[in-house]
């Protein structure tokens, strides 16, 4: 029955779309010429014809990569890792980490680099990012982002991430790359602004990395590509491959790759997101990735099958020489085409929001390009592409194709702050099944002249619903923090009580972390993260308490004598439906600084404690403690 539902576009769909794109008219009326024919160009591009266009790579000659990759040193690189080896550990939450990053910081400094430290709190420890800048001399404003973390673990975090990680190729050879590369590099003058990020806290979740990426896009940095490493050291068979993934906003930056692998004795295997590839995500290219700006990801070709990742034996001694000296110059000559060449039209790259989209979502398709030259005016396309083929085309959904007149200001990156957002009713196109759908876009000359690559991006409708009976959907969204800060939370479901999720019945009171953990595991499930369980608390306006914005007293079990049973206190209900987010038992999450924070308050509890807010994280040696007053609830996907 569900298989037949029918759904609208998601409900609404909005489109971002370029601030300077021109109310929607036809190429016809532009020019006289006929409309671009997306939809042949599209299948004429897929089906492998000559009609992609070449990229100029002639702005970094042979001569000037073949100088950078004789002077690419095993000695330098072996030197860097040692130095962050000796450091023990360099887990986010011990003191070696910031002692690391000072050495980070004396170093990019030693090369004669613009060097800042960009520090944010997370759960009460800084949280410390090193940047290097090398400005640009032809266009200072566009930057090139070349990346590793600096940071380690060891799993299970609990028993001994704290006292010793050395993270030999997790992530320092990474590091060490992007060391040799800034020394190397700082000897010339880019055409754009080099930045060499290393970041922190990645093993929490990329926090470093999101903090560096969120704070660039509101200070109005035009980042024109990330090129990023992680566990890229490890070769015991010699089979010197390495792993290229790249989004479809990225696919353009493989032909940089390509022509860098060339100069080393390295083969590459390319993973696309439009070849229907696997595309790793958890490093920190994915901050770029998710907010439509292009990144490349360079990964070993057997990983994740490096049996040290993670553990105490990352050491020196399982490094794969040859192949560390060869990813080093593959990963130093990508930046560097990047940060010397300049493409000779424009490129234009479109992002998805979503991947998967429901009855009532909304998807923000934010379109970006570079204009490498003066000031030109151009035709943009793109069209809605439904799973049996039928073209919609923007800006009012129909099947003729239509022109917007766009113009681009010279030497441009936009990015999604220079989008705005056009609201498409859920009508048009027509009422959609659930399957895959594409969007496609391009540019041309007014003369209808293909200017640029065909950019795609895909999500996919699903059936609704998606929750088990017992649980809770909470839509996509956004919360502010008591700093001000917002935590946009991707939908989910979550159990509608504390665990065992049944109503008037009493729920587990005292648990420890891992007895949750593995508690929601065998039920299926995840022991949901700290920002999913203070969305669902706050619901969907965003309220201190899950009932309203202020504290009432005898509205949830704040104020009483001990634990009741699940749904006792009616009216103690978020705006999502979820009960007791507020009192009764503190109630553990999946992340934060150890993985283990508990929020929710309990029984006997204040006004601050019953906040939804509100949290603590016992010692870390306590993960595997039962706690008193602590239960949890479950969630999924």
């Amino acid at each position: 029955m569900q298989a037949m539902r029918q759904t609208t576009l998601c409900g609404l769909v909005t489109l971002i779309v370029l601030c300077s794109l021109a109310a929607a008219s036809s190429a016809a009326n532009h020019s006289g010429a006929a409309p671009f024919d997306l939809k042949s160009v599209r299948a004429s591009s897929e089906s492998q014809t000559s009609l992609t266009l070449d990229h100029n790579l002639t702005g970094a000659s042979d001569e000037f990569l073949e100088e950078l990759v004789g002077q690419v040193s095993l000695e330098q690189l072996w030197a860097f890792d040692e130095a962050l080896v000796a450091f023990q550990t360099r887990n986010t939450f011990m003191p070696q980490n910031l002692e690391a990053a000072d050495y980070l910081f004396e170093t990019l400094s030693s090369f004669g680099l613009e060097v800042h430290f960009e520090d944010r709190t997370f759960a009460g420890h800084l949280i410390r990012n090193v940047v290097g800048r090398l400005p640009g001399t032809v266009d200072p404003g566009r930057v090139v982002v070349f990346t590793a973390h600096f940071d380690t673990t060891v799993v299970p975090s609990w028993q001994n991430s704290y006292e010793y990680a050395p993270g030999a190729i997790d992530n320092g050879t990474q590091v060490s790359m992007v060391l040799e590369g800034a020394r190397i590099l700082s000897q010339y003058e880019p055409s754009f602004t080099i930045e060499f990020v290393l970041f922190a806290a990645e093993e929490q979740g990329m926090i470093g990395s999101q903090f560096y990426v969120d704070r660039s896009l509101c200070e109005g940095k035009n980042i024109v590509a990330n090129v990023n490493m992680d566990c890229l050291a490890y070769d015991p068979e010699g089979e010197m491959q390495v792993n290229v993934h790249a989004t479809r906003n990225s696919e353009w930056l493989i032909a940089h790759a390509a022509r860098a692998i060339t100069f080393t004795g390295l083969s590459m295997i390319e993973i696309r997101e439009s070849l229907g590839g696997f595309l790793w995500a958890q490093s920190d290219h994915s901050s770029f990735w998710n907010l439509g700006i292009p990144a490349l990801f360079f990964q070993e070709g057997i990983f994740p099958d490096d049996p040290w990742i993670d553990t105490p034996n990352d050491t020196m001694d399982h490094i794969s020489v040859p192949y560390f000296v060869e990813a080093a110059k593959l990963s130093i000559l990508t930046a560097a085409i990047l940060a010397f060449d300049e493409p000779d039209r424009p490129e234009l790259a479109i992002h998805a929001g979503q991947e998967v989209c429901e009855s009532g979502d909304r998807i923000d398709v934010c379109l970006s390009f570079i204009n490498p030259g003066e000031a030109r005016t151009m035709d943009f396309y793109m069209a809605l592409v439904t799973p049996d083929g039928q073209y919609y085309y923007f800006p009012s959904w129909t099947e003729q194709p239509q022109a917007t007149r766009v113009a681009l200001p010279s030497h441009t990156w936009s990015n999604k702050l220079n989008l705005c957002a056009i609201e498409v009713p859920s009508l048009c196109p027509p009422t959609m099944l659930p399957g895959t759908y594409a969007l496609a876009a391009c540019l041309t000359a007014t003369d209808g002249t293909l200017a640029c690559d065909i950019a795609e991006a895909a999500f996919k409708v699903a059936d609704t619903p998606h929750c088990p009976e017992d649980m809770i959907r909470v839509m996509s969204g956004s919360y502010t923090d008591y700093l001000g800060e917002s935590h946009f939370v991707f939908k989910f479901c979550i159990d509608k009580y504390e665990y065992p999720n049944r109503a008037g019945e009493l729920p587990a009171h005292t648990t420890s972390w891992v007895e949750a953990l593995t508690s929601c595991i065998e039920e299926g499930k995840y022991l949901c993260s700290k920002d999913e369980w203070v969305r669902a608390c706050k619901g969907p306006d965003d309220l201190m308490f899950p009932y309203g914005p202020t504290y009432q007293i005898g509205v949830c079990n704040t104020e009483g004598v001990g634990v009741v049973t699940s749904g006792a206190f009616e009216q103690c209900v978020s705006g999502f439906g979820i009960y007791d987010m507020s009192g009764n038992v503190y109630e553990w999450t999946s992340s934060e600084q150890w993985r283990s924070l508990l929020f929710g308050g309990l029984f006997r509890g204040s006004e601050f404690r019953a906040s939804c807010e509100y949290g603590f994280a016992p010692l870390s040696t306590q993960s595997a403690k039962q706690i008193p007053y602590a239960g949890f609830r479950c969630c999924s996907h």
